[in-house]
């Protein structure tokens, strides 16, 4: 069985700097602070909405991305054959050859008020027949363009290296349009270091633009299956040791995004001097030419040490956050947009 013939972008002459990638982990700041902010406190209860996506095999559902489609919700999640909280990433089945982790993808749709209407696989098996996807793709982030639905994801495979005794996994971004139930891909693109992941999406003017690193702040130009170009636009301090989340979207004349910062240290039993790890996330706002113009304090969505968004989506009056939490629940949380600007300091945007 073989794959499909997937263009692979090329960089256009661009000297693009590999060194430009925020990564995983970034020890920007020496612990974690005491972030008093969550996101599903700052609403009066009856107007704020919390649904789970539906787990549809033994796999854990998490690091859902939702955008508001057709006065209704999309929203694209994860499965995975590892339980974090108790077990670490250690799969509890698989292949002794590859001890890498499994992973599904599905596809929900609901209604504004998450209502779900429908979930269920995305076919991608003929993806995972490539040799830079054996081991599927991940963490979908899901957005909109000319009309149509895409994802940007994280093609993993591996590479044997004998002289380590093991593998030596590898990731590289891959675009695929969503039609109905199927991804279909559209551009592989290329990587500057083996650990490429949670690239951010971008709509400009009807042109795709990804956000390849927060720190320091960059974004790539997309054209005719080429990267033409990485702009700096101007930053925040805010930004450092930042790391990607959510697609950005449409914010009146302006742009909003969700980021992360994770503080690295282990996930349970840490011996003595030793950091738990934990994530956080914060709000930008941008201009229209994606100059940076706030980063909001940092905030939890439920106060676990462990959550990732994937996606935010505006509807109406109201913002849609989607994200998982300890990799074993896949979230939806709409609040009142107002609310959730002035509780993080960006009222001035709510205009």
């Amino acid at each position: 069985m073989s794959g499909p013939d997937v263009r692979a972008a090329s960089r256009a002459g661009q000297n693009l700097n590999p060194d430009r990638q925020s990564g995983e982990g970034v020890p920007a700041i020496e612990s974690v602070p005491n972030v008093t902010i969550r996101l599903k406190d700052i609403a009066d209860p009856a107007s704020r909405s919390r649904v789970a996506l539906p787990q549809l095999t033994l796999h854990s559902a998490c690091n859902p991305s939702v955008i508001s489609w057709q006065g209704k919700l999309l929203a694209v999640y994860k499965g995975i054959n590892f339980k974090l909280r108790k077990g670490g990433y250690r799969a509890w089945y698989g292949g002794f050859s590859v001890p890498f982790s499994d992973s599904q993808n599905y596809l929900a749709v609901l209604s504004e008020d998450l209502e779900i209407e429908r979930a269920g696989f995305i076919e991608d098996r003929h993806i995972r027949a490539n040799s830079y996807a054996y081991n599927g793709i991940q963490d979908l982030r899901l957005f909109s363009w000319n009309g149509k639905p895409f994802c940007a994801g994280a093609a993993i495979t591996h590479k044997p290296e004998p002289e380590l005794g093991g593998f030596r996994k590898i990731n590289r971004i891959l675009l695929c349009e969503l039609k109905g139930g199927t991804l279909h891909p559209v551009l592989l693109l290329p990587g500057w270091q083996d650990y490429e992941k949670n690239w951010m999406p971008w709509i400009r003017n009807n042109e795709l633009h990804l956000i390849y690193a927060q720190d320091p702040y960059n974004i790539l130009k997309i054209e005719q299956r080429t990267i033409t170009d990485q702009i700096f636009p101007q930053a925040r301090p805010e930004l450092a040791g930042q790391s990607g989340g959510s697609c950005v979207v449409p914010f009146g004349d302006r742009f909003i995004s969700v980021i992360h910062r994770k503080y690295p240290g282990v996930l349970n039993d840490p011996a003595e001097g030793e950091a738990l790890v934990a994530y956080t996330h914060s709000l930008v706002i941008y201009s229209a030419n994606c100059d940076v113009l706030a980063v909001s304090p940092e905030f939890t969505f439920e106060g676990e040490r462990v959550e990732f968004c994937c996606g935010i989506a505006l509807v109406g009056e109201s913002v849609v956050f989607s994200y998982g939490v300890w990799d074993e629940e896949a979230i939806l949380l709409k609040l009142p947009l107002r609310d959730v600007l002035e509780r993080l300091g960006l009222g001035a945007f709510s205009g």
